[in-house]
């Protein structure tokens, strides 16, 4: 079964058939379907004039519909942080002051829920970014989710307190972010957290088809 799924990107018969099996599991369903829409998006955007971006959003969009009518919520989707994160989403009080409030008490996995809930990228992506070393994809996402400069430079120097286990930032670390901080531009930043927001699986699926077809064009 696994075979076939993996032999269905390139084998158009195959997908309704092993769509339709009753005994075709969740993982390998989850994997079909983004196969299918990666192939699809590829076949439009050659075909007709339609903005790419908005494409895969409605892509993505219909996938994960699916997807999640079969999904059982994951434990951390379920935790006490996630489900405050969301209750204070829906009261309007995830705010970048708020983030930073929630930071300094130490407070990380509701810092990373509701930062979560803000930018709309998922927890294990979010989390990465907040902890790398540089520090550069929090600051183009702090850019694209407009939180100001002092907000940003607070969010940056706690999490690095976080992540070296309460050593303090090194001030020429914090004058090279904050300058990129300054360069950055705001669409461009809009741009890099759509490109963020769309699910890993469905930009590889992209990926791999685009590489195939080059390959097949090449020959």
């Amino acid at each position: 079964m696994e075979y076939l799924v993996d032999q269905s990107k390139r084998v158009d018969t195959y997908q309704n058939p092993l769509l339709k099996r009753p005994d075709l599991g969740p993982e390998l369903a989850k994997k079909m379907y983004w196969w299918v829409s990666a192939a699809l998006r590829q076949h439009i955007v050659k075909n007709f004039k339609i903005d790419a971006l908005s494409l895969d959003e409605t892509l993505e969009s219909t996938v994960k519909n699916v997807i999640d009518r079969n999904d059982t919520a994951s434990s951390s989707e379920n935790s006490k942080p996630a489900n405050l994160a969301e209750r204070l989403s829906e009261e309007g009080r995830v705010t970048p002051r708020m983030l930073v409030q929630v930071l300094r008490q130490g407070e990380v996995p509701l810092f990373e829920a509701m930062f979560s809930k803000m930018s709309g990228l998922r927890p294990r992506l979010l989390r990465r970014m907040l902890f790398e070393p540089g520090g550069e994809a929090l600051a183009i996402l702090c850019k694209a989710v407009n939180i100001d400069k002092p907000d940003f430079a607070s969010i940056f120097m706690l999490s690095r307190k976080a992540r070296n286990n309460e050593r303090g930032t090194n001030p020429q670390e914090l004058k090279l972010i904050l300058e990129l901080f300054d360069r950055i531009k705001p669409d461009a930043a809009d741009r890099m957290l759509k490109k963020w927001q769309r699910d890993s699986n469905f930009l590889n699926a992209i990926r791999v088809i685009e590489s195939t077809d080059s390959a097949g064009d090449e020959k």
